[in-house]
């Protein structure tokens, strides 16, 4: 996950939006990969929130609506 300043994401062949609410994370999905691998506007964006607890300044932990919790760990910024 690649989550830019100005409140837009990437992954593997997916993009979207995020905004911060307090503790909680809004992304919405607006592109996917299509069939020859070019990101394509979604018909229907899919909507997430997901609650945030920081573990350690290069470490948070998400937990979907699901209930499932998702790690992640700051990897630094490429070419700095």
């Amino acid at each position: 996950m690649n989550y830019e300043p100005k409140g837009r994401w990437n992954a593997y062949g997916v993009a979207g939006t995020w905004q911060l609410q307090g503790n909680r994370l809004l992304t919405t999905m607006t592109e996917q990969e299509d069939d020859d691998g070019e990101l394509a506007k979604l018909a229907e964006p899919v909507r997430r929130t997901e609650v945030l607890r920081v573990v350690s300044p290069s470490e948070f932990v998400s937990t979907g609506e699901d209930g499932v919790d998702y790690k992640y760990r700051f990897c630094g910024i490429p070419g700095q």
